[in-house]
């Protein structure tokens, strides 16, 4: 590769490349939506990772995006694994209380069928920050997918609880009411 051609746009030169992901848009070597966001490749790689590959069919993009605008797209993103960061110590302090909250509620018989599902939507919780901070340690992606399964699950069970006091509330109001 002639290291002195100077390469203004992705779309002279990733299309053609190795390394790029035409469905995504992402570069695999720069971790980046070149696609997006081609200033990006023209700041992190410049054609220094270029790899030909002559099976690759070139299409001109009609993408251009300026670089004070860019959003990060990718979870390998330092911004993005910033924010999960962020957000662990967050998640990690919710799933502490719900888990003590759990168990005070555990402490009599009837409040059991309460606090169980308090204290299994904590631990979901705390599973999915830890499932996240090895994401931004590790930086595999199954992690992530991970993470978010187990966040999935705590909002599920929290969601269940508000439909019952929601219904719960509703009955009570009415018995209040209709005893008036």
């Amino acid at each position: 590769m002639d290291t002195s051609a100077e390469i203004n746009s992705f779309k002279d030169f990733c299309p053609k490349c190795l390394h790029f992901e035409e469905q995504t848009g992402v570069c695999k070597k720069i971790y980046e939506n070149v696609h997006d966001y081609p200033k990006k490749f023209v700041k992190k790689c410049n054609g220094e990772y270029y790899e030909y590959d002559p099976n690759k069919k070139i299409e001109e993009p009609e993408v251009e995006e300026e670089l004070d605008d860019y959003v990060p797209t990718t979870p390998s993103d330092p911004t993005f694994q910033t924010m999960l960061t962020n957000i662990n110590g967050y998640m990690k302090f919710v799933g502490m209380f719900r888990i003590i909250f759990g168990a005070i509620y555990c402490l009599t018989i009837i409040g059991a069928a309460v606090g169980i599902p308090i204290i299994i939507s904590g631990i979901r919780v705390r599973e999915a920050a830890d499932s996240f901070s090895t994401y931004v340690r590790s930086n595999e992606f199954i992690h992530l997918q991970i993470g978010f399964e187990k966040q999935s699950r705590f909002f599920f069970i929290e969601q269940v609880f508000l439909i019952i006091g929601l219904v719960i509330s509703a009955i009570y109001l009415l018995f209040i009411f209709a005893n008036l």
